[in-house]
C-alpha cells in the first residue's frame, strides 16, 4: 500500500496550526504520517500541539524550525527527508474534511500528482463525498496549466515522492512568488499523470490568496508595492530554468497589466500619472509578446507607455473605458444604467441644494440618515431631498423627498448630482465622489468587534482579507466627514478606516438624538406601545442579540434555534413582562413563537430600533453593539452568552474587555437570564456604577441635537456656495 504523509508548515498563528492539526485528527482514514514544521515564532507552544496529539493513533512528527526563515528552502528541506511514496504541504488554517484521506487513497499509486481544487474555508463542512458534484479529469490534454495552478500554489497537492526525486524537481528559491508555478509547471511536462479535482470540496484553503495574487488583492496603497511587483517578476525571469516557466511568467505579467490597468478601475488616472516608471519597465520587458495579444487598443497602450508617451497611453486607456461604457449602453447591457452614469458624471453638474440619503444600502428608511433628513426636511424644507430604496413604492418617506429605486438610471443621476451624500454604509465604489460634492458618512454603531484595517482574518462569502481591506480602504477615502459617538469610536475610526482626526465630527450619532431628547416623554412612549400593541400594564424586556456567521448556510438558508426557554420565562415572567425578540432580518422569517403570542412578540421587521429602546424595560443582547446606544438610557442590560466559549477566540478580538467593561451581568443559561431578570431590581442596585461608568465612556457625547450640528453644517455650506 502507498504511504502517505501530510506536512503542516506552521506560522506564528498558534490557533491557525492547531485549526489544521483537529482537521488531520478528525480523518476517518488515520493511515498516514503528520509532520508539523514549526518556526521559532511558536515554539513556546509545541506542547499544545503535542496534547493536541496525544489521543491519536495518528503517527506524527514535530520538527523544530530547521535553522532557515526562507519558506521555500524549509519546504525543500522537508521534500529531501520524505520517506513516504506521496506527501502533501498544508499551511496553517488550512483544512481537510474527514473524508479527503480516504478519498484520496484510492487514488495513490495510479497518478503523479493528484490536484484537488481551492475552496475557501465556510461554516458548513460537508461529511462526505458527495459524487454526483464531485467532477475528475485525467486527460492531461484537457488540463490547462491555469486549472493546474489552481491560484498559483503547491499547497494542498498531492506529489509522488519518487518522481520529484527522479527528476531532481524541487522548488526554484530564485524566482521568488513563481516558485510554487514553476515546479506544478515541471511535473505537468514530463508527461507525468495528472488527476484533478473540482465541484466538490476535498481541500479548504485559509483565508488569503496565495503569492501571485499579492499585488491584485494587497490591503497597501497600490503605487507603493507596483514597482517592487515589477521588479520582482524580472528577477525570478532571470533566474528562471526553463523556457517554460520564463513564458509563464511574461504572460502572466501581462495579464496583470491587463487586471491592474483596466479602464474601469476607480484610480485608473492616478494610477496612470504615479507608476510611468514601473509602467515604461514593464513594457520594455514583456515587449514582443504583445504583437500576439488579440486586443489591439491594449497593445496601442502598452506600445505608447514603451515609447514613453505616457499622455497619449492614457488617452487611449480613457477612450477604451468610454468605449466599454458606450457598447454597454448601446447593447441595452445590464449595467446600462451605470454606464451611461460613468460616461456622463465628470461632465453633470453638481447642485449644492441637492441632498441625497440611503441607510443600509437602501434597505429601509432608517438610522441616522432618517434622523438627519427629519431635522433639515422640518427647519429647511426649501432644498431638495432624494431617498435612495431597494422598494421606494413600499417605503412611506414623510415631507417631499423623492423617493428613488437603488441602481436605477435616477438613482445614478442623483448621485452624480447631490451636492451631499448622507450614508450610514459603505457604498459601490463605482459611485465617483467629485470635488465639489461633500460625503458625510454617519456610519451605524459604535465598534465592539474589530473593523477594517484592524481586522486580521475577514471570513465573508467572496471575499478575503486582502481583498476586503483594499476595497475598504477605497471606500473610505471618499469620506469627507465621519460621525463619531464617542472619544472610543474616535480613536478606532482612526485606524480601522485610516481616518484623519480631521475628518472625524465626535457629536454622537443622530438616530440617538430621540433617546436622549424623548428617554422622559410618556405621551411618546406610550404611542409606541399603543402601535406595537402592547398590553399596557406590562413592562417591556427587548431581546437583540448579534447575527452569528455560523447561522448561515448558503444564500437563502439559514440555521436558527432561538435559545431561550420562552415556555420557562412565560411561567417565571409572564405576569409581568412581554419580550420583544429583534432579530436579524435574514432570520427573522424562521422564527417559532406559536402558542406564545401573548407574551413574546417579534419585531425583526420594525424598522426604529430607537423607538424599542425607549419602550424597554431592560435589555437582553450579547455580543451586539446596541448595548451602546441603550447605554444612553441607563436602564438595565443582560448579557446572555450561551454560546461563550465558542467566542472566546473571538472576544480576544473585541476593542473592550468584554468580561469586566459590561454594564450588566453575563449569564450562559436560560435559566440563570430568567434568574437574573425576576431580579431586575437588584440587578440595576448593583450595576449603578458599571451603568454610569458605562454611560461616561461611551454615550457622555450624545447630546440631542448631532441631527442639528449635521442639517445646520449642510446648510451653512450651500449657503457659501452662494456667494
Amino acid at each position: 500500500m502507498n504511504s502517505l504523509s501530510y506536512i503542516l508548515i506552521s506560522n506564528e498563528n498558534i490557533a491557525l496550526s492547531l485549526e489544521t492539526v483537529k482537521s488531520i485528527i478528525n480523518q476517518r482514514n488515520h493511515d498516514f504520517k503528520f509532520i508539523v514544521v514549526t518556526t521559532p515564532d511558536i515554539e513556546d507552544n509545541i506542547e499544545l500541539l503535542h496534547e493536541a496529539m496525544s489521543d491519536t493513533n495518528i503517527e506524527y512528527q514535530i520538527i523544530p524550525s530547521l535553522g532557515n526563515s526562507n519558506k521555500l528552502e524549509i519546504m525543500n528541506e522537508v521534500i529531501d527527508g520524505i520517506e513516504s511514496d506521496y506527501f502533501m504541504f498544508l499551511d496553517a488554517g488550512d483544512i481537510l474534511p474527514s473524508y479527503s484521506t480516504s478519498h484520496f487513497r484510492k487514488f495513490l499509486g495510479e497518478y503523479d500528482m493528484i490536484v484537488p481544487s481551492l475552496f475557501q474555508k465556510t461554516f458548513t463542512i460537508p461529511q462526505y463525498v458527495d459524487y454526483d458534484k464531485l467532477k475528475q479529469t485525467e486527460d492531461s490534454s484537457q488540463l490547462s496549466n491555469a486549472k493546474l495552478l489552481r491560484q498559483s500554489s503547491i499547497v494542498g497537492v498531492l506529489f509522488k515522492t519518487d518522481l520529484l526525486n527522479k527528476c531532481n524537481i524541487r522548488l526554484n528559491t530564485n524566482i521568488d512568488i513563481y516558485a510554487y508555478c514553476a515546479m506544478i509547471l515541471e511535473v505537468a511536462s514530463i508527461n507525468s499523470s495528472i488527476l484533478l479535482f473540482n465541484g466538490f470540496p476535498l481541500y479548504y484553503k485559509e483565508d488569503g490568496y496565495p503569492t501571485l495574487d499579492v499585488l491584485k488583492f494587497a490591503e497597501n496603497d497600490f503605487d507603493d508595492e507596483f514597482m517592487d511587483y515589477v521588479d520582482r517578476v524580472i528577477y525570478s525571469y532571470e533566474h528562471a530554468h526553463t523556457e517554460e516557466i520564463k513564458s509563464f511568467i511574461r504572460m502572466d505579467l501581462i495579464s496583470k497589466l491587463e487586471i491592474e490597468f483596466d479602464p474601469h478601475h476607480a484610480q485608473i488616472a492616478e494610477r496612470h500619472a504615479n507608476n510611468k516608471e514601473a509602467l515604461n519597465k514593464a513594457v520594455a520587458f514583456i515587449d514582443t509578446f504583445l504583437i500576439d495579444k488579440k486586443k489591439p487598443f491594449f497593445n496601442l497602450e502598452m506600445f505608447s507607455m514603451k515609447f514613453k508617451k505616457d499622455k497619449l497611453a492614457s488617452q487611449i486607456n480613457d477612450f477604451r473605458y468610454r468605449a466599454r461604457l458606450l457598447k454597454h449602453v448601446l447593447t441595452n447591457h445590464r449595467t446600462k444604467n451605470r454606464s451611461w452614469y460613468e460616461l456622463k458624471n465628470r461632465y453633470t453638474k453638481v447642485d449644492p441644494e441637492t441632498i441625497l440619503f440611503e441607510s443600509f444600502a437602501g434597505q429601509a428608511y432608517s438610522d441616522s440618515p432618517k434622523a438627519v433628513y427629519e431635522y433639515m426636511m422640518k427647519t429647511y424644507p426649501e432644498y431638495n431631498y432624494k431617498w435612495i430604496l431597494r422598494r421606494p413604492g413600499s417605503t412611506r418617506v414623510p415631507g417631499h423627498a423623492e423617493k428613488i429605486k437603488r441602481f436605477s438610471k435616477q438613482s445614478y443621476e442623483a448621485y452624480s448630482k447631490a451636492g451631499f451624500w448622507v450614508t450610514n454604509a459603505r457604498t459601490p465604489l463605482h459611485l465617483e465622489k467629485k470635488n465639489d460634492q461633500l460625503y458625510i458618512q454617519t456610519w451605524h454603531g459604535t465598534p465592539l468587534k474589530r473593523l477594517g484595517n484592524d481586522m486580521d482574518n475577514v471570513k465573508m462569502p467572496g471575499t478575503n482579507t486582502q481583498r476586503y481591506k483594499r476595497n475598504f480602504r477605497n471606500e473610505t477615502k471618499r469620506w469627507d466627514i465621519l460621525i463619531s459617538p464617542n472619544r472610543y469610536s474616535t480613536e478606532i475610526f482612526k485606524s480601522a478606516f485610516w481616518m484623519k482626526e480631521e475628518n472625524i465630527l465626535e457629536i454622537g450619532y443622530p438616530r440617538n438624538d430621540v433617546l436622549v431628547n424623548r428617554a422622559n416623554d410618556k405621551e411618546y412612549i406610550s404611542q409606541i406601545r399603543e402601535k406595537l400593541n402592547l398590553p399596557k400594564d406590562k413592562k417591556v424586556i427587548l431581546y437583540a442579540p448579534t447575527w452569528r456567521d455560523d447561522e448561515y448556510i448558503k444564500k437563502g438558508q439559514y440555521n436558527f434555534e432561538l435559545k431561550i426557554n420562552l415556555e420557562k420565562m412565560y411561567e417565571e415572567l409572564g405576569d409581568e413582562y412581554v419580550i420583544l425578540l429583534r432579530m436579524h432580518y435574514l432570520i427573522s422569517n424562521v422564527l417559532d413563537i406559536k402558542g406564545f403570542e401573548d407574551f413574546a412578540i417579534d419585531v425583526s421587521s420594525y424598522n426604529n430600533i430607537s423607538e424599542l429602546y425607549l419602550i424597554s424595560d431592560c435589555l437582553i443582547t450579547d455580543y451586539s453593539s446596541v448595548m451602546f446606544d441603550y447605554g444612553i438610557l441607563k436602564r438595565p442590560q443582560f448579557f446572555y452568552a450561551y454560546d461563550l466559549e465558542k467566542y472566546e477566540g473571538e472576544l480576544r478580538g473585541f476593542y473592550l474587555d468584554y468580561m469586566n467593561d459590561l454594564p450588566g451581568p453575563i449569564v450562559k443559561t436560560s435559566d440563570d437570564l430568567i434568574e437574573q431578570l425576576s431580579n431586575m431590581s437588584k440587578v440595576e442596585k448593583d450595576y449603578t456604577e458599571p451603568i454610569n461608568h458605562f454611560y461616561d465612556r461611551f454615550c457622555s457625547v450624545d447630546h440631542g441635537i448631532a441631527s442639528k450640528i449635521i442639517g445646520d453644517m449642510i446648510h451653512k455650506q450651500i449657503q457659501n456656495s452662494k456667494k
